[in-house]
């Protein structure tokens, strides 16, 4: 029985539907491993064990290490990057850049963003996958500030200032993160987060005579 045309465009849709939920599951599988073990210990077989699937299927579509981890920035760099988008594209909602700050330190603060943090001190043993680690990083960089610019761009005319900004303020958020881990405090923290909503606001709002931050070239960050 001869299939239609309509049955076999069908077919490729859910033979796409699959490939991508295996795609997905071992790039899951990846991101646990580091968030739990580590990049040094996140082997081939811890992945394919968590991700439920044999190292033929890991093979089949990631060729190599490389192209696995440049694989797993990309996919976990999506969901920030979607998050991030729609609140910046949302006019209601980027009136609120406070939101816009905290919904950043829930990703920085989050488990998957260590994870990513792993890669970048992880690679850097082979000077060519980590290059390309670094360039990715770069590259998402640009992009947020695009979406940083949607939502402080009236706030903050100047492109340099605002630029300084975003990057002290991604700085500062990591920093949060890895003193959290040393030394546990919520309310220091929070205390912390109140310090850079103040230094923020009084940057859009100088007053007479107020040091103002001076514009200046500053490297990205990972």
């Amino acid at each position: 029985m001869h299939k239609t045309p309509q049955q076999l465009r069908a077919r490729r849709r859910t033979q796409q539907e699959r490939r991508e939920e295996t795609r997905k599951a071992l790039l899951e599988g990846m991101m646990s491993a580091l968030i739990e073990l580590g990049y040094a210990r996140t082997t081939t077989n811890e992945i394919t064990r968590r991700a439920g699937l044999t190292s033929g299927a890991l093979q089949h579509h990631f060729a190599s290490r490389e192209e696995l981890v440049l694989a797993l920035a990309d996919y976990q760099f999506e969901e920030v990057r979607t998050q991030l988008e729609a609140f910046a594209n949302d006019a209601d909602a980027k009136a609120d850049w406070q939101t816009f700050i905290e919904l950043l330190r829930e990703i920085y603060s989050g488990p998957r963003y260590m994870a990513i943090w792993e890669i970048v001190m992880g690679t850097r043993a082979d000077a060519h996958l980590h290059a390309l680690v670094m360039q990715h990083r770069i590259q998402s960089q640009a992009i947020l500030e695009r979406l940083w610019s949607n939502v402080f761009g009236q706030r903050i005319p100047d492109p340099s200032k605002r630029a300084d900004l975003m990057h002290f303020t991604l700085a500062t958020l990591r920093g949060y993160v890895f003193y959290n881990v040393i030394a546990p405090d919520k309310r220091f923290l929070e205390r912390q987060k109140e310090m850079l909503s103040s230094f923020l606001e009084a940057e859009m709002h100088p007053s007479e005579g107020r040091a103002s931050v001076t514009p200046g070239a500053i490297p990205p960050h990972p």
